[in-house]
């Protein structure tokens, strides 16, 4: 399967339709499990350091949202991650 990803950023004001499409990058399968893993992991530490400033409510929703990705790709976190 190949995964079609998007920088674009929609419709400008005044622009014809499709004016601020940009081109697209094809990933292979592996790729897109790659930029997903990342994202997880991304959320994780980011939780991480809501946590240690005191924000709790918003570091669970990152790790809900890191769960989600890792389910939906069958990882596992790393125990120091989890």
């Amino acid at each position: 399967m190949v995964w079609r990803i998007s920088a674009g950023v929609g419709p400008l004001p005044g622009a014809g339709l499709g004016a601020a499409e940009v081109s697209r990058r094809e990933v292979t399968e592996d790729e897109a499990t790659a930029i997903a893993a990342a994202e997880a992991a991304d959320r994780r530490a980011a939780a991480r350091d809501y946590q240690a400033a005191g924000h709790a409510d918003r570091a669970g929703r990152l790790r809900r949202e890191a769960q989600a990705i890792e389910s939906a790709l069958d990882i596992t976190p790393s125990r120091d991650d989890a």
